[in-house]
């Protein structure tokens, strides 16, 4: 019998022409989406606004769908399935402490850092910018 998967929402959201992103300070290291686990009795747009809040300080303006991501293996922490949103942010940023860093990146540099990304961030960037027609 299959692993249940472990629910989880992320966004790219923007702040102006640049991309809000976190650098984890925590297994795996690197670059990545605000985001997180889903919990039990929260919606993904739930989680997402209260993830971004947490690591970011920011406040989540969801204006779509990217889509959702759950290859096998996508992440050597478990089955995890995560539904992606995109949008805007606003108000003041704060990192998370001991947890995250807050990285504020150009949306045209994303293509040069992209070593840097955990997981499969930086292809759900590139479905991203396909999806607006950035790419």
């Amino acid at each position: 019998m299959p692993m249940q998967k472990i629910r989880c929402a992320d966004m790219v959201v923007c702040l102006g022409e640049t991309l809000v992103l976190i650098e984890r300070l925590s297994h795996p290291l690197g670059i990545a989406l605000p985001g997180g686990k889903c919990e039990p009795e929260e919606t993904p747009t739930q989680t997402i606004r209260r993830e971004l809040i947490e690591e970011t300080g920011l406040t989540a303006r969801i204006e779509g769908m990217v889509g959702v991501f759950d290859a096998e293996g996508r992440d050597p922490r478990g089955p995890y399935a995560t539904e992606v949103y995109y949008g805007s942010a606003h108000g003041v940023v704060s990192a998370e402490p001991n947890r995250t860093r807050v990285v504020l990146m150009p949306i045209d540099s994303v293509k040069h850092e992209r070593s840097r990304f955990v997981l499969d961030h930086y292809s759900i960037i590139e479905a991203y910018l396909k999806l607006v027609k950035r790419l």
